[in-house]
């Protein structure tokens, strides 16, 4: 074993405390988890022996700065378990913030200045469900104690909901009286847009890193589209397009059981692996398109599927937690906390684009934009 010097030993600590300060410091402690910060001081605390060995003034001076710092992390580690144990409203009230924000950057990047006559329904659908789950646990909470926060919380949520059961009227309302051209071109359209969604989430992806169910869900909505083009008006102008889509949905179906059964053959800790996997990849293109780059160049569409697909990685494993409590809690955090910063980011892209175009009817917020 090499024999700890001044360098070394600095070097670790300034490591250490560089992940503590990116992963704790200022953040709300009931947002925290606790296992990352656990495994944080086994390390201060080896750090602090070696630090011990240390000669003269120096070596006491930086013993202090380990020694300092690992009282710092255990004082946080206290604190975070207090805040999410003691208090399991609060825990609560973070468990629905992060599913009431998903909902609403959903509804922002899939909704909000799109064609009404190409937006997919279901999907609208599940978000008006999350949210309106979201209201009675809001509530249940205000019971409990009042806050700012919950009572902002429940008025954002009441008043989305009413928003978007507006534009759900508004959609079917366009989509009754357009034409048969706007309908013949909104059909394909849709049916596109449910192929870029088998593009995002399964192709060239591990099985047992996707959802069967979002696939069979795709299926459903191709069969739709399908049945909407063969009851229109202009029905012989859709054959070529049922044709090439009748003719993918067995290779879909069967798709989606071949995912099914590798999910479940696959073991809880693999799928753990293969899921931390696939989110390192999105982090990867996030890295490579986006950071530090000029937000007025940069690709919606792009970050925007990003986000469809770790959202999904999210799921997975949040859904995995109870057969997985080593890898997946950590990386559970991680993946929310990237997916939270990328939908931030998809807004300031969204607002840095809206200001050089001030009346571009396109505006990606559709209407956000204040």
């Amino acid at each position: 074993m090499a024999k700890p010097t001044y360098d070394s030993v600095t070097s670790l600590s300034d490591k250490l405390h560089r992940q503590y300060s990116a992963e704790y410091a200022g953040k709300p402690r009931h947002t925290r988890p606790l296992e990352p910060i656990e495994r944080l001081i086994v390390k201060a605390r080896a750090l602090l022996a070696k630090a011990a060995k240390l000669k003269g003034p120096r070596g006491r001076e930086i013993e202090k700065t380990v020694r300092d710092r690992l009282g710092l992390y255990t004082t946080e580690r206290d604190a975070i378990a207090s805040a999410r144990y003691e208090d399991p409203s609060v825990s609560e009230m973070h468990s629905l913030s992060q599913s009431i924000n998903r909902a609403l950057a959903s509804w922002r990047r899939h909704f909000s200045g799109y064609n009404r006559l190409i937006v997919d329904l279901a999907l609208l659908d599940r978000l008006v469900a999350d949210l309106a789950a979201a209201k009675p646990r809001l509530e249940a909470l205000m019971e409990v104690r009042r806050s700012l926060e919950l009572t902002g919380a429940l008025n954002t949520v009441e008043t989305q909901l009413v928003l978007i059961a507006d534009e759900r009227s508004e959609i079917v309302k366009a989509r009754k009286n357009a034409t048969p051209e706007q309908l013949s071109a909104a059909l394909a359209a849709r049916a596109n847009r449910c192929f870029d969604q088998v593009r995002v989430h399964f192709t060239g992806h591990t099985r047992a890193t996707c959802e069967p169910d979002r696939l069979h869900a795709v299926v459903a909505q191709l069969r739709a589209v399908v049945a909407d083009m063969r009851a229109a008006p202009d029905a012989e102008v859709h054959a070529a397009n049922v044709q090439a889509i009748e003719e993918r949905l067995p290779g879909l179906t069967t798709e989606a059981d071949a995912i099914a059964e590798s999910v479940a053959e696959t073991s809880p800790r693999d799928r753990a692996n293969l899921l931390g996997a696939a989110a390192n990849r999105i982090f990867e293109l996030y890295t490579e398109h986006f950071a530090g780059q000029s937000r007025l160049t940069r690709n919606l569409v792009l970050l925007s599927d990003m986000c469809d697909r770790l959202g999904s990685i999210r799921d997975q494993m949040e859904r995995l937690l109870p057969d997985d409590d080593t890898l997946t809690p950590n990386n559970l955090h991680i993946v929310e906390t990237r997916l939270a910063s990328y939908e931030q980011e998809w807004v300031e892209i969204a607002k840095a684009k809206a200001s050089e175009r001030p009346a571009d009817t396109g505006d990606p917020l559709g209407g956000f934009l204040k």
